[in-house]
Protein backbone atom coordinates (compact mmCIF):
# COMPACT_ATOMS: atom_id res chain seq x y z
CA UNK A 1 0.00 0.00 0.00
CA UNK A 2 3.06 2.20 0.54
CA UNK A 3 4.30 1.97 -2.74
CA UNK A 4 1.17 2.65 -4.24
CA UNK A 5 0.43 5.86 -1.98
CA UNK A 6 3.83 6.82 -2.67
CA UNK A 7 3.54 6.20 -6.76
CA UNK A 8 0.17 7.71 -6.99
CA UNK A 9 1.40 10.81 -4.98
CA UNK A 10 4.40 11.32 -7.82
CA UNK A 11 1.51 10.30 -10.34
CA UNK A 12 -0.23 13.00 -9.72
CA UNK A 13 2.29 15.51 -9.86
CA UNK A 14 3.12 14.59 -13.37
CA UNK A 15 -0.55 14.90 -14.33
CA UNK A 16 -0.66 18.13 -12.82
CA UNK A 17 2.48 19.32 -14.26
CA UNK A 18 1.51 18.33 -17.86
CA UNK A 19 -1.60 20.49 -17.75
CA UNK A 20 -0.06 23.47 -16.20
CA UNK A 21 2.61 22.89 -19.01
CA UNK A 22 -0.39 23.96 -21.33
CA UNK A 23 -0.49 27.92 -21.36
CA UNK A 24 -3.33 29.69 -20.13
CA UNK A 25 -4.62 31.55 -23.49
CA UNK A 26 -5.13 28.32 -25.09
CA UNK A 27 -7.67 28.28 -21.91
CA UNK A 28 -9.29 31.31 -22.69
CA UNK A 29 -9.19 30.82 -26.31
CA UNK A 30 -10.82 27.64 -25.68
CA UNK A 31 -13.79 29.04 -23.47
CA UNK A 32 -13.86 32.33 -25.85
CA UNK A 33 -15.37 29.38 -28.07
CA UNK A 34 -17.70 28.32 -25.87
CA UNK A 35 -16.09 25.09 -25.16
CA UNK A 36 -16.87 23.28 -21.83
CA UNK A 37 -14.47 21.66 -19.12
CA UNK A 38 -14.74 18.67 -20.68
CA UNK A 39 -14.15 19.84 -24.27
CA UNK A 40 -11.13 22.23 -23.10
CA UNK A 41 -9.51 18.89 -21.21
CA UNK A 42 -10.26 16.34 -24.73
CA UNK A 43 -9.28 18.72 -27.34
CA UNK A 44 -7.22 21.48 -26.05
CA UNK A 45 -5.64 20.65 -23.19
CA UNK A 46 -4.83 16.72 -22.74
CA UNK A 47 -2.73 16.53 -26.52
CA UNK A 48 -0.06 18.59 -25.20
CA UNK A 49 -0.12 17.49 -21.96
CA UNK A 50 0.20 13.75 -22.60
CA UNK A 51 3.14 14.49 -24.41
CA UNK A 52 5.00 15.94 -21.62
CA UNK A 53 3.14 13.68 -19.31
CA UNK A 54 4.64 10.18 -21.26
CA UNK A 55 8.29 9.90 -20.30
CA UNK A 56 8.18 11.04 -16.96
CA UNK A 57 5.34 8.86 -16.63
CA UNK A 58 6.76 5.85 -18.00
CA UNK A 59 10.39 6.16 -16.06
CA UNK A 60 8.11 6.31 -12.85
CA UNK A 61 6.13 3.08 -14.01
CA UNK A 62 8.97 1.61 -14.37
CA UNK A 63 10.66 2.83 -11.27
CA UNK A 64 7.97 1.41 -9.33
CA UNK A 65 8.40 -1.80 -10.82
CA UNK A 66 11.99 -1.89 -10.05
CA UNK A 67 11.42 -0.69 -6.52
CA UNK A 68 8.74 -3.47 -5.72
CA UNK A 69 11.35 -5.80 -4.58
CA UNK A 70 12.49 -3.17 -2.05
CA UNK A 71 8.76 -3.92 -0.36
CA UNK A 72 9.45 -8.09 -0.02
CA UNK A 73 11.12 -6.59 2.76
CA UNK A 74 8.00 -6.27 4.94
CA UNK A 75 6.41 -9.35 4.02
CA UNK A 76 5.29 -8.99 0.37
CA UNK A 77 6.48 -11.48 -1.92
CA UNK A 78 7.52 -10.52 -5.32
CA UNK A 79 9.84 -11.57 -8.10
CA UNK A 80 12.91 -10.96 -6.36
CA UNK A 81 11.92 -12.83 -2.98
CA UNK A 82 10.74 -15.41 -4.94
CA UNK A 83 14.00 -15.99 -6.63
CA UNK A 84 15.64 -16.26 -3.13
CA UNK A 85 13.01 -18.18 -1.64
CA UNK A 86 13.75 -20.88 -4.50
CA UNK A 87 16.88 -20.14 -4.56
CA UNK A 88 17.90 -21.71 -1.18
CA UNK A 89 15.78 -24.18 -1.96
CA UNK A 90 17.73 -25.25 -4.97
CA UNK A 91 21.36 -23.74 -4.34
CA UNK A 92 21.17 -22.70 -8.23
CA UNK A 93 21.79 -18.81 -7.80
CA UNK A 94 22.97 -18.02 -10.80
CA UNK A 95 19.86 -19.69 -12.74
CA UNK A 96 17.07 -18.58 -10.70
CA UNK A 97 18.54 -15.13 -10.80
CA UNK A 98 19.48 -14.72 -14.26
CA UNK A 99 15.82 -16.05 -14.79
CA UNK A 100 14.66 -12.92 -11.95
CA UNK A 101 16.90 -10.63 -14.11
CA UNK A 102 15.46 -11.85 -17.30
CA UNK A 103 12.22 -11.41 -16.01
CA UNK A 104 12.49 -7.99 -15.20
CA UNK A 105 14.37 -7.53 -18.43
CA UNK A 106 10.95 -8.75 -19.98
CA UNK A 107 8.84 -6.38 -17.69
CA UNK A 108 10.67 -3.04 -17.96
CA UNK A 109 12.38 -2.87 -21.66
CA UNK A 110 8.86 -3.29 -23.06
CA UNK A 111 7.92 -0.12 -21.58
CA UNK A 112 10.37 2.02 -22.23
CA UNK A 113 10.43 1.15 -26.12
CA UNK A 114 6.91 1.80 -25.72
CA UNK A 115 7.30 4.89 -24.12
CA UNK A 116 9.96 5.70 -26.93
CA UNK A 117 7.53 4.76 -29.60
CA UNK A 118 5.10 7.13 -28.55
CA UNK A 119 7.11 9.86 -27.37
CA UNK A 120 8.34 9.48 -31.49
CA UNK A 121 5.00 9.37 -32.78
CA UNK A 122 3.60 12.36 -30.68
CA UNK A 123 6.35 14.93 -31.46
CA UNK A 124 5.85 13.84 -35.63
CA UNK A 125 2.32 14.97 -34.77
CA UNK A 126 0.41 11.85 -35.38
Amino acid sequence: AALTVNGSAFMAEIVRAGIQAVGRDQWEAARSLGMGYGQIMRHVVLPPAVRVMIPPGVGLLIGLIKDSSIVSVLSYVELTRAGQVLMEKTFLSFQVFGIVAALYFLLCYPLSRLALYSEQRLRLGG
